[in-house]
């Protein structure tokens, strides 16, 4: 599209709001309507063109930062200040991004992912070396993917552990390979897992302000 000089000499002098600076709007301490609504009037005064709220969660890295927020992060009272907010960026004619995560790394919703879900947790793959005697059944084990047999000079030889696997003869040792769940951490590989962060995140984000998503 053509613009002429004087178009472009006007935008430059008043340029819309995608064209201002974004903030990173860091929410923690307590949160209150008239604070809020202060905050992004004084942004929209100063020049900015919007912002995203980036909330530091009640339990992330509280060494590192002055303090948690209050109403807890994903809470009720929370979702009610993230509607304040994007309020007043309308009222004031400001973008509101989301942030995604309570800090970082994104993926546990700070907890909340794991919350009565531990089938969540992320999964790591160990291997065990185990000291066995020919013909010994090794005991079946749900965590356990597969039994390995290790020969000398010849293939490991993969056993069916289905109902606890049999050492063959000559066999030197057997190499057990464990899925273990880690406490704390989310399966951020897993399609199920990802599904249950975008409803305790996204999807409430949705019902707060959806009608101002574009």
């Amino acid at each position: 599209m053509h613009h002429s000089y004087n178009e472009v000499l006007a935008t430059f002098t008043d340029p819309p709001a995608h064209y201002r600076p974004m903030l990173f709007w860091i929410w923690n301490g307590e949160l209150n309507r008239e604070q809020v609504e202060a905050q992004v009037a004084d942004m929209a005064q100063k020049g900015c063109g919007g912002f995203f709220i980036h909330p530091m969660g009640e339990n992330f890295r509280l060494k590192d930062f002055v303090k948690g927020i209050s109403p807890g992060y994903l809470s009720d009272g929370y979702f009610e200040a993230v509607r304040w907010a994007v309020e007043a960026a309308v009222q004031h004619g400001l973008y509101a991004w989301l942030y995604d995560e309570g800090g970082w790394p994104s993926g546990t919703a700070q907890g909340k992912v794991l919350e009565g879900h531990p089938e969540h947790r992320a999964q790591v793959l160990s291997c065990r070396h185990l000291e066995v005697s020919a013909g010994e059944q090794l005991p079946a084990d749900p965590d356990t993917v597969a039994w390995f047999a290790v020969f000398e000079g010849k293939s490991p030889q993969l056993l069916d552990g289905s109902d606890g696997a049999v050492v063959p003869e000559d066999c030197q040792e057997v190499l057990a390979f464990v899925v273990r769940r880690i406490e704390g951490r989310t399966n951020l590989l897993s399609p199920a897992t990802v599904r249950r962060f975008l409803d305790v995140t996204h999807e409430r984000y949705a019902q707060a302000v959806g009608e101002y998503f574009g």
